[in-house]
C-alpha cells in the first residue's frame, strides 16, 4: 500500500489528481520462506486478503480502475533454471491445485466474505 500512496501522490502533485490507475503484478511468492516476498502459502493467502481490503477501501478516493495478481497458476522451474520468486506467486500450484490464496481471492472477486456476507467495505 505504500507503493500505491506513493504513486497517488506523486500523481496529485504533478497535476493529475484526475487520473485514475492500475494496481498490477502484485503478489508474493509461496514457499520456503526467505525474508522477502516468498513466504508460506498461508501467509500468502493473508496478505492478498489484506492488500485488497485496503484497496477498496480506498478505490474511490484514489481513482482505482483495478487491481490485478501476478500470476493465476504457479510455473513449474527446470533443473536447469535459477530460482525466481515469481514462479510461485501463482493463486493455484503448478499442478493446478488450490492454494489458500485462491479461496481468498475468489471470495474478494465475487465479494463475499467466508460467511457468505459482503466481502466489499
Amino acid at each position: 500500500m505504500q507503493r500505491v500512496r506513493s504513486a497517488r501522490g506523486t500523481l496529485n502533485s504533478y497535476g493529475a489528481a484526475s487520473k485514475s490507475m492500475w494496481v498490477t503484478e502484485m503478489g508474493w511468492g509461496s514457499g520456503t520462506y526467505d525474508g522477502r516476498v516468498t513466504i508460506p502459502p498461508d501467509k500468502q493467502a493473508r496478505n492478498l486478503d489484506e492488500l485488497y481490503r485496503e484497496l477498496l477501501s480506498v478505490r474511490r478516493s484514489y481513482k482505482l480502475l483495478g487491481a490485478t495478481w501476478f500470476a493465476y497458476k504457479d510455473y513449474r522451474r527446470r533443473p536447469d533454471q535459477a530460482y525466481y520468486w515469481g514462479y510461485y506467486a501463482g493463486l493455484l500450484r503448478a499442478d493446478g491445485g488450490e492454494k489458500p490464496a485462491w479461496r481468498v481471492f475468489s471470495r474478494r472477486a465475487t465479494g463475499t466474505s467466508p460467511r457468505g456476507t459482503s466481502a466489499a467495505p
